[in-house]
């Protein structure tokens, strides 16, 4: 939930008949003004208009556009290089009250012109829209507010608010993990094992993405160099979460291997609500050359030794004699909006697959590159012809709710 951003700075009430109002020494620290004001003409006449000064400027730097509707006839017009911003077309005549409501953008800025929105009404002369401008990039530290005709009588009023900056456009209704909201959306994210501690019943979606495979390594033409599998995705909708801690489990990457030796699979990841939401983690690439395999998916097998690992939503493609094969296709996350969890490349001797969805990419030099992230949440290590081989990446747990 929204702060309430509105706080009172001035309010005058009128004892005795002026024309015209001042308002000095405005606080600083705010991003708008907004000036609500009742004013009360003492003349028996509908020609009065009421108008702004901004730091006692005099000079023909205001301008406004209007319009104006009495319930039968509606009018627009335009005032330029004015000295004096115009805020109504006609005032009230004697005892009928003329409601004004201006909002004074950026006041404090002073890099900016000033933008004034203001609305009007009286019974007597019917609504008035106006936009203006005071074309000066000075903070607003006065305002002079003028009845060009006549007085304000006793009985008005006239109230000054700042309108701070929201800094707390969201209540997170839970802790754990690192908190980020949307337009619409609560975000817990954990990279890393823990807790999600509801405050109260919440409704929630869960994204659960255990850890890559590592991919394997070693000489040309001695050894393996496949890739690592990405691990299984699950992602739910709707799910109840109690006021009450959840252990969430996030799986690492596994770790690489110099081949003959077969790379270790991810972690799986896991949270605990009415039920455990368990993502296992992709296999690490074997010592046979084929790229290694998830609950869901195969590896590519390894013709010159350079399978591609299984990704999240797809085999792993196979190698050739003169290209590596590709990793597996990963899945579009609804949650995070992108698509994550691909499997690792292979390495080979020619031109190297592009990696798929945050897979790790072979190389056959020590230049060869991984997926980028945040793609690569329970991708697959790629491949390498180096010493240097490549660990899976992490997996993820993520639950949202709505604001």
């Amino acid at each position: 939930m929204a702060t309430n951003t509105y706080v009172a700075l001035d309010k005058k009430t009128i004892a005795s008949a002026v024309s015209s109002v001042t308002f000095t020494g405005i606080d600083q620290t705010y991003i708008d003004l907004v000036l609500v004001f009742n004013g009360i003409n003492n003349q028996a006449i509908n020609t009065a208009d009421y108008t702004f000064n901004f730091n006692g400027d005099s000079g023909s730097n205001y301008s406004r556009t209007i319009l104006q509707a009495n319930g039968s006839v509606a009018n627009s017009s335009r005032t330029s290089n004015s000295t004096t911003m115009y805020l109504t077309f006609y005032g009230a005549p004697s005892t009928t009250q003329t409601n004004v409501i201006a909002h004074i953008q950026n006041y404090s800025n002073s890099t900016t012109y000033k933008t004034i929105l203001g609305r009007t009404s009286n019974a007597a002369s019917g609504t008035d829209a106006v936009v203006g401008l005071w074309r000066n990039t000075a903070a607003i530290t006065s305002i002079l507010v003028t009845n060009t005709v006549g007085n304000f009588d006793v009985g008005s009023t006239f109230s000054l608010y700042g309108v701070k900056a929201d800094t707390n456009a969201y209540t997170a209704k839970a802790t754990g993990g690192t908190i980020t909201a949307d337009t619409g959306y609560i975000y817990h994210t954990f990279t890393a094992s823990g807790t999600f501690t509801p405050t109260q019943t919440l409704t929630c979606d869960v994204l659960v993405v255990g850890g890559g495979g590592g991919g394997s390594s070693g000489t040309s033409g001695t050894t393996y160099h496949s890739g690592g599998a990405a691990s299984i995705v699950s992602e739910q909708f709707g799910l109840t979460a109690t006021a009450s801690a959840k252990t969430v489990t996030v799986g690492g990457g596994g770790a690489g291997s110099g081949s003959p030796n077969s790379a270790s699979a991810g972690g799986n990841s896991s949270i605990v609500l009415a039920s455990t939401i368990t993502a296992t983690g992709g296999g690490g690439a074997p010592a046979n050359g084929n790229g290694g395999s998830n609950a869901s998916y195969s590896g590519g097998t390894g013709s010159n030794l350079t399978g591609g690992g299984a990704g999240a939503g797809g085999n792993g493609g196979n190698g050739s004699s003169s290209v590596a094969g590709q990793g597996g296709v990963g899945v579009l996350s609804t949650i995070l909006g992108y698509r994550i969890a691909g499997g690792g490349n292979g390495a080979g001797f020619g031109t190297q697959p592009a990696s798929v969805d945050g897979g790790g990419q072979g190389g056959n030099d020590s230049t060869h590159t991984n997926g980028a992230a945040p793609t690569t949440y329970g991708a697959g290590a790629g491949g390498s012809f180096t010493t240097g081989f490549r660990n899976g990446y992490d997996g993820v747990v993520v639950i949202r709710y709505a604001k």
